[in-house]
Formats: C-alpha cells, structure tokens, sequence
C-alpha cells in the first residue's frame, strides 16, 4: 500500500532479501535509497520526504539492532557484531538504548550471564520475533 511516499520500509519474514544478512543489505539497501529519495525530493521541493529523512535513519537504526539481537539468538557473533556496529553508526542516539547496552554487555560476559541477557532481550517485545502487524494507512491504494 503507498500513501504517501515518506521513506517508510518494513523488512518481514518472508522476504527474500533476508537472505543478504551476511552484507547488511536489508539495512544497508534502504539506507542508500532513502538519502536518495531524499535529494530527488529536495530538488522537487517535497519538503514531507526530506523532512522524514532523519527519523527514517532512526528507524533503521533500530531495525539493525533488532538484526543484532536476532543473529545473536541464531549464535551467529559475527552478524550480530556488524548489526550492531551499524546502528551505532547510522545514530548516535542508539548509544543509550537499553537492548543496545544489553548486547554490549553479552560480549563481555561469561555463559551465564549471557543466557540470562539473552532472555531479557527475548522478552522484549518485537524485538526478536515480529508479532504486530500494521494496517494500512487510511486512504492507501493497494499496489495491483
């Protein structure tokens, strides 16, 4: 459904682009694309797009962090590492996150310990696995 293009993307589990996790493509992609929209836009003087640009980062911020949980849980250090340095990079604002300074910690701590945190990141809602699903915006046309 397209209402207003503002730079909104939604990763889900049947994605096929999932299977780019070793690249941080799913991340990384809409990244590239949303500054691109963004300067399209400025020349256009869409103002609402340019003006969503640095939630839209955010947003992104928080999926890759989302993705470093999530390899976490599939015992994969390496992609968990590299989602995590990414969203660390795409905001300096994720530095106070609490799932972000729980996985900081992960690395640091003995087996226990980690079980424990990974147990607390579980139980963080939509973090792991995605459970809520979002209508539509009123007045959106579905793509034929």
């Amino acid at each position: 459904y397209i209402k207003e293009p503002l730079l909104l993307h939604r990763i889900h589990g049947e994605n096929h682009s999932l299977a780019a996790a070793d690249n941080l493509m799913e991340v990384i992609g809409p990244y590239v694309l949303q500054h691109q929209f963004a300067d399209t836009a400025s020349i256009h003087n869409m103002n609402k797009v340019v003006d969503r640009l640095d939630s839209s980062i955010e947003k992104l911020a928080q999926q890759s962090l989302r993705y470093s949980v999530r390899a976490l849980f599939n015992d994969d250090n390496v992609n968990a590492k590299k989602y995590y340095h990414l969203a660390l990079v795409m905001s300096s604002e994720i530095a106070k996150d609490k799932n972000l300074q729980k996985i900081e910690q992960y690395w640091l701590s003995d087996k226990t310990e980690k079980a424990k945190l990974l147990q607390e990141l579980k139980a963080t809602g939509e973090l792991v696995t995605r459970t809520v699903s979002y209508e539509p915006p009123p007045g959106s046309t579905p793509l034929q």
